[in-house]
């Protein structure tokens, strides 16, 4: 399940608006298990060259994997749903196994530390690349609007000073 949703999403990514709309639907590096080193190959080679990797460049420089031809353009959104909630079950169940041990020494401590961490699993907002934080477009437009309003602001504080009317400036 897990090596096909992740075969599905590489083999998906065949232009940049797909591969920025993959990001923006919160996959990183921390999803990808079985194809982990050919997501990373793809991160950083649009990095390094602005443009994605050819299908012969990574088929060449990993061998072993093998293209999908039937990925459809529409499905890329589910794919990237069900790895996410992939990845929250695997943290949960870590996270779970790793309280066993400390369950039988101190219950509570074990209940209060599995909760906290538990409750830090949070399914990544869209637009955002990080699993704390969903807000970070909103804080972006808040952003773009305060620097034109500066902008603007700016722009009058100027023409009154030179004597400009809104006439002058247009």
């Amino acid at each position: 399940m897990q090596q096909d949703l992740e075969q599905r999403i590489i083999s998906g990514i065949t232009d940049e608006i797909v591969f920025s709309n993959i990001l923006s639907n919160g996959l990183s590096s921390e999803d990808f298990i079985v194809h982990l080193e050919e997501f990373n190959f793809i991160q950083k080679y649009y990095t390094k060259y602005n443009s994605l990797p050819s299908r012969a460049v990574i088929e060449s420089t990993f061998p072993g994997y093998t293209y999908l031809n039937d990925v459809k353009s529409h499905e890329i959104k589910y794919l990237c749903d069900e790895l996410i909630k992939a990845t929250t079950k695997r943290k949960a169940i870590e996270y779970i196994n790793a309280s066993a041990d400390l369950l039988m020494m101190d219950t509570y401590g074990a209940i209060d530390s599995l909760v906290t961490k538990l409750t830090n699993i949070r399914k990544p907002a869209v637009n955002s690349r990080s699993f704390a934080d969903g807000d970070a477009l909103k804080r972006y437009s808040q952003i773009v609007n305060n620097k034109e309003k500066i902008t603007k602001r700016k722009r009058e504080l100027y023409n009154e000073r030179v004597g400009n009317t809104k006439e002058d400036e247009d």
